[in-house]
């Protein structure tokens, strides 16, 4: 059996949510992740007890940080994270491209919905 090639290359295209943990006595905790659609591997995650911008930004810096990107593209829901405007700043900066669901559509986003 032939393994099927991925369209995408490694470092062209990553997906981007905010899941939530349970643990403890009734404690949540906030888990950030990117994963390259490449072959869907964890590029960098953050784990915080706060869902904010913070948690989002350290989580993308620590994934630009250890991989050598070029002409990227970072696909979101439209979470309250993801619509400030110091993210598309920081984002612009590093040459990073925003891509973003439709309203209400969670398919857009599956790969990291999956996750």
């Amino acid at each position: 059996m032939r393994k099927k090639l991925s369209v995408y290359l490694r470092n062209q295209k990553w997906f981007t949510d905010i899941s939530y943990l349970n643990y403890g006595k009734g404690q949540k905790a906030y888990i950030s992740a990117i994963i390259d659609r490449y072959d869907l591997s964890i590029v960098a995650y953050k784990v915080s007890k706060r869902n904010d911008l913070k948690l989002v930004m350290d989580t993308l810096r620590l994934a630009l940080q250890n991989n050598d990107v070029y002409n990227i593209v970072i696909h979101s829901d439209r979470g309250f994270q993801y619509t400030f405007k110091h993210y598309k700043k920081y984002l612009d900066t590093n040459k990073v491209k925003i891509s973003m669901s439709k309203a209400g559509s969670c398919l857009d986003n599956q790969p990291i919905e999956a996750f």
